[in-house]
Parts: structure tokens; C-alpha cells; sequence
């Protein structure tokens, strides 16, 4: 069984050093915390333990608010990769401890508000500035000094706009009234003038009013207008060389930047260590952790809980029967890949067996016939190799892309066998040892020989469809059932091999009938299993044939993966459609081979992209409604260890 065994550990400790165990187990990433408050038979008898966290919270808020300051001057592009998996540092223990060693937060954060208080105050002034530069622009024309344009004792002076479209009938208008408009400047909808009017004359603004005006108080400037608007350009320029040093300090604070997400990290961990306090039960004097902890750590964990104090003791059982434990999965390198397809579905329950290993063949295989082109399995190989490699990610996290580089191999000798290399594309490169390999090791072409290719997935499908069969009258002897393992799955896995028999030597006089006996014989069984689950006699005989029914669901479970054969065909299609595009584009003159090329990489490129997609999810799948369904329920809940939720770093224990 691939599911790790458990044990519920309950660790007792004095008050003083709680929190040093609490930041062992943190460190140790293999323990599932258990509140203890939840369990009715504890809850009554322990105390909450009380954490003050608001400091801790401060810091943590101050160093986050420099952090977005600094991101928006530091931010790292990210690669096309990076954006799916993430690009955390990796390191251990030690070496994170070493790198936010002597990181001064309250420097930093002085350092970012004064350059954001800086930074807002020359950003506030320019606005204001370009405010002032907009008004005036239109009076560039008027010469004369603003403050000299002053109400008189006898005059009023205004200043306004009005919409070009209203000019000349404001014109017709004001030509009767007491009244002078001079205009100043224009742009393409407003034009910009001064009206001087007797301070008596009240019909002169409310004429203006009517007509649309705006009134543009000019009064508070001081000086012609040329020069204001000259003075106000003098002053964006200074105030773009000052934000232009003050980004440059910001800049210099990069080196910066690395620690303080590392030092985040390292409050966010310290905030979860203190979280866990609430699933923590306490006496005056005695705490109380419980925790998860598989059965191989814990001679491991006793020995790290005596270098924290000699004041600790550790107490594991097993867990009860209708106990819920967290499942843990637990495979060979080579089979842990395929944990990812078992974890889209679910986890098994802690007593049920891990399909991982069950499942991992025929999903390879099936990868391989969907994408079904060897040149695409190179490719998916090296580009899987490439992320393993140059991305900085923990074990746990390159599951899938390990998944990937397993398909690419199922794929190239898939694609090898069935001629597919690129398409067609072989066939166009006039390289004779190339097309030569490629005739020696094809076996048949999937689009010259289709029906061979459908045989093949589904005589696959009914090999995974009996073999899940199997499983679940293993499982049901198991746990006991006989009878039931014997009458209801024993008599399927007898019966669907024996239908093959039977057609099989449909036509071969000397076998014939053994394979219709064969097939009858099952027939019976499946009918007498199914009518000893009907309690009422009279039903019996029509609950038995009701149960050859069934035969239709293994049957339509058996086409669907005639799917395979669909993708498979539809990868080698398309790539030889893109080959043929590639070559019309070639016979243009002059950029003809620039054209093949590029149809070329991106149409193989694209195929390779939605075909490796479709080929994940259709394989998984059918390991969801056909193989799954027969034995495998999925009502497990996964281990979560206690571990620091990190944003920058991978931290990996030693």
C-alpha cells in the first residue's frame, strides 16, 4: 500500500519551552496539527492558550507596505514559465537565517516613507503646475502683467470662455450692450476673451451667463504670461530632476529588496508558529500538542523533541477504526509523478488502496498514443528537462512537470512506432538517412491502418476495465466479503474474458463451443449474483437477467477509448497540415523560406500545446469515469503538514 501509515502523537511539554516545540514541528514540515480543542473528551479539561500578536502583526504590516513601495521601482519580470510555477529562491534553514540576519526593518521603512512622502508631495505640486500651465496657455497672447488686470472704480474686467460654436452669436448679441469683448486666444472649440464692463452694468454678465461663459479668474497670478508659463516649465523641470534623485535612492535600496522578502517570509513563518498556539491546550503548568505524524518520522521526531528539552514526552497510538486521517501518499520515484492524476480526483480514504501505482502504466501509455508524434515527445522532453533544471522549484512542486517528461517519453516511442515524426515531415527533408530510420523502425502508420490503431485502444481499454475489476474483488475479499467477492466480482472478471473467448472462435469449429459454454457459464454466474441481492424470491429470475445489463456499461466504458485513436490521429493531421502550409509558403520568392520556417515553429509549436493538453486530460479521464469507478471511492482528505507558508523562499529542513 502507497498510503504512509499514521500515528496520532500527543506531545506533553512544559509552558516555558511551547513555542520552541511549536518552531521544531514548523521546521520539521511532517506533522498535520490537531486542535485539541475539538476533541469533546479534552475541550473541557484544557485552557486556551493565550498569544499576543499584535506587535509581531506591526512589523510584519510595515515590512509588507516597503516591500509594495519597493516592488513598484524592483520588480522582476517573470519568465513565461515562472508565471505557472512560481520562481521561490531554495534554501535551507541555515542559510535563510543567514540571509534576514542584521536586516534593519526600521531603517528600510524610514527610508521608504520619507521617499514616498517625497514622492507624493512632487507628484501633488506637478499636478498643480500642469493645472496652471493648462489656464494659461490660452492668454499666452496677453502680454501685459495679470495683476495689473484689476477691477477699476468704474470697471469690471472679466475673464472667460466661450464654445467657438456660440462666438459669432454672441457677437450679434452683445453689439447693443454697454459692453467691449476683446478676444485673446482660441483653440479648436473655446475661445478664450476679456470684457470690460461698467460695475453698474449688470445686464452684461447675465448676457455672457446666457450665452454659455465660463468665467476664468485669473487674479491670482502675478506677472505677463509668457513668462509664468516660461516659470511654471522651469519649475516641472525641477521638479523632474528631484523625483528623479529621489527614485535613485529608491533604486539604490535594491540590494535591499532580496532580504526584505526574505525577512516577510520570515514574519509570516513566525505568525503561523504563533497561530498553531490555538489548537494548544494548557493547564497552569502543562501544555498539550496533538499532531499527525507518519509512523516512520517518529523516532526521528522524539529524538529532535530531547534537543529542545529534556521536559517533553511523546505519546503515540494508532488511530481508531472510523477515525478520519489524513492520507499521505507515498511512491517510488518513478510512479510519484502520477500522483498529480490521483490528486485531481482525490485521495483515497487512509484504509484504501493508493491507485497510483495501479493507474501509472496505462496512463503512460495512453499519453503516448494520444500525442502519438515522436518529435513532439523530444520536444515536451526537453522543455520539461529545461524547467526542471533552470527553475528553482522544491521536489514536491515539479510533479507535474516530471509527469510531462515521463509523456514525452511514452510519446517518442509511441510516435517512433508509428512513423510520426514532426507529421510528415521527414518526408519533406531531402535527408535519405532520416527517411531511412523512420521506415526501419515504423510498425504501421495509425493514418494508413486506423482500425489497427482503434484495436490496440481498445483492447487497452479492456485490459485497464477488467483489470479494475480485479481490483475491486481483491479489495472486497479483503475486507472479508467473500460472498460478495466471490458472486458479484469474480463472476465479471470470469465473464468479460470469457465473451473474448467467445468471440474469438466464433469461427473455428474445434473451439467454438467451449468459447460459447465459456461464455454462458459466466453468463449464469453474473444472473446468480445478481438475483441473491433481491429478497423477494418471485424477482430473482428478473433481477439475475437485469444483471447482464451491466455488460452495457463495460461495453460503452470500452469505446471510450476509442478517444486515444481520435487524438492520436488528429495530432498527426494537423501536423502535416502545418508541413503543407510550411511548403506553399516556401515557393514564395525571396522570403518564401522565412515564411516555412516560422509556419513551421509556431504551427508545431501550437499542436504540441493543445495536444499535450488534450492528451492530460483525456488520459485522465479515463482513469476518472471508467477505471476509478470500479474500486477506487476517493473520500480521503490529504495531509497538510505544519510548515512555514513561504512567498519567496523554499525553505528545505536538513
Amino acid at each position: 500500500m502507497a498510503v504512509a501509515r499514521m500515528k496520532k502523537v500527543s506531545i506533553l511539554t512544559v509552558s516555558s519551552v511551547r513555542q520552541d516545540v511549536l518552531d521544531l514541528l514548523q521546521s520539521m514540515a511532517s506533522l498535520q496539527l490537531i486542535n485539541v480543542h475539538e476533541d469533546e473528551t479534552l475541550s473541557e479539561e484544557l485552557l486556551q492558550v493565550p498569544v499576543d500578536m499584535d506587535e509581531l502583526e506591526r512589523e510584519l504590516a510595515r515590512a509588507r507596505e516597503s516591500l509594495r513601495f519597493l516592488d513598484t521601482y524592483h520588480k522582476k519580470a517573470k519568465g513565461f514559465l515562472e508565471s505557472f510555477v512560481g520562481s521561490k529562491v531554495t534554501m535551507n534553514r541555515q542559510e535563510f537565517m543567514e540571509a534576514i540576519g542584521g536586516f534593519d526593518l526600521v531603517r528600510l521603512h524610514a527610508s521608504c516613507q520619507e521617499a514616498q512622502k517625497q514622492l507624493d508631495s512632487i507628484r501633488q505640486e506637478r499636478e498643480r503646475l500642469i493645472a496652471q500651465e493648462e489656464l494659461l496657455k490660452p492668454w499666452q497672447q496677453l502680454t501685459v502683467n495679470l495683476d495689473e488686470l484689476r477691477d477699476t472704480a468704474h470697471c469690471r474686467l472679466i475673464t472667460g470662455s466661450l464654445p467657438r460654436r456660440d462666438w459669432q452669436r454672441s457677437q450679434d448679441q452683445i453689439k447693443d450692450a454697454s459692453v467691449h469683448v476683446e478676444p485673446v486666444g482660441q483653440d479648436d472649440q473655446t475661445v478664450y476673451f476679456l470684457a470690460i464692463a461698467h460695475q453698474d452694468d449688470q445686464e452684461a454678465s447675465s448676457l455672457l451667463a446666457e450665452l454659455g461663459m465660463t468665467n476664468l479668474p485669473l487674479d491670482e497670478f502675478n506677472g505677463p504670461v509668457p513668462e509664468l508659463l516660461f516659470s511654471t516649465k522651469e519649475a516641472l523641470k525641477e521638479l523632474a530632476a528631484d523625483e528623479e534623485q529621489v527614485v535613485e535612492r529608491v533604486i539604490a535600496l535594491g540590494p535591499d529588496v532580496t532580504q526584505l522578502q526574505f525577512y516577510v517570509d520570515y514574519l509570516q513563518s513566525r505568525r503561523q508558529a504563533l497561530e498553531a498556539n490555538t489548537g494548544v491546550g494548557s493547564t497552569e503548568s502543562v501544555v498539550m500538542i496533538r499532531a499527525w505524524c507518519r509512523q516512520d518520522d517518529l523516532a526521528l521526531l522524539e529524538r529532535k523533541l530531547e534537543g529542545v528539552s529534556f521536559a517533553v514526552a511523546v505519546e503515540a497510538e494508532d488511530p481508531l477504526l472510523d477515525e478520519d486521517v489524513p492520507v499521505r501518499l507515498e511512491n517510488k520515484p518513478l510512479i510519484e509523478p502520477f500522483e498529480v492524476v490521483t490528486n485531481i480526483y482525490g485521495f483515497p480514504s487512509y484504509r484504501e488502496v493508493d491507485p497510483t501505482p495501479l493507474l501509472a502504466p496505462f496512463f503512460f501509455v495512453f499519453f503516448g498514443m494520444a500525442l502519438s508524434d515522436a518529435g513532439y515527445g523530444l520536444l515536451l522532453m526537453l522543455l520539461s528537462a529545461l524547467a526542471l533544471r533552470k527553475l528553482d522549484i522544491p521536489r514536491g512542486g515539479t510533479k507535474l512537470i516530471r509527469l510531462l517528461w515521463l509523456g514525452g517519453l511514452s510519446t517518442v516511442v509511441v510516435g517512433a512506432l508509428t512513423g510520426g515524426w514532426f507529421g510528415d515531415l521527414f518526408d519533406m527533408i531531402p535527408l535519405g538517412f532520416l527517411q531511412d530510420m523512420r521506415a526501419r523502425i515504423t510498425l504501421f502508420d495509425p493514418l494508413e491502418n486506423p482500425l489497427l490503431f482503434l484495436g490496440l485502444a481498445l483492447g487497452l481499454g479492456v485490459v485497464q476495465v477488467w483489470f479494475g475489476t480485479i481490483i475491486k474483488m481483491s479489495s472486497t475479499f479483503a475486507e472479508g466479503r467473500w460472498l460478495d467477492a466471490l458472486m458479484n466480482d469474480a463472476a465479471w472478471v470470469f465473464f468479460l474474458p470469457a465473451l473474448g473467448v467467445m468471440t474469438a472462435t466464433m469461427n473455428d469449429p474445434a473451439w467454438a463451443d467451449a468459447g460459447r459454454w465459456l461464455a454462458i457459464l459466466g453468463a449464469v454466474w453474473v444472473m446468480l449474483g445478481a438475483a441473491r441481492r433481491q429478497p423477494h424470491w418471485l424477482l430473482k429470475p428478473f433481477a439475475g437477467v437485469l444483471g447482464l445489463y451491466g455488460i452495457v456499461d463495460y461495453l460503452s466504458g470500452t469505446l471510450s477509448y476509442a478517444r486515444i485513436m481520435a487524438l492520436g490521429l488528429a495530432t498527426g493531421v494537423i501536423a502535416m497540415v502545418v508541413n503543407q502550409i510550411a511548403a506553399l509558403g516556401a515557393g514564395i520568392p525571396v522570403v518564401g523560406v522565412v515564411i516555412a520556417v516560422v509556419v513551421i515553429a509556431g504551427g508545431h509549436l501550437f499542436n504540441l500545446a493543445i495536444n499535450t493538453l488534450g492528451s492530460f486530460i483525456h488520459s485522465g479521464r479515463l482513469q476518472f469515469v471508467e477505471f476509478f469507478t470500479k474500486f477506487f471511492e476517493g473520500s480521503g482528505r490529504g495531509f497538510k503538514p505544519f510548515r512555514a507558508e513561504t512567498e519567496f523562499v523554499n525553505i528545505e529542513e536538513n
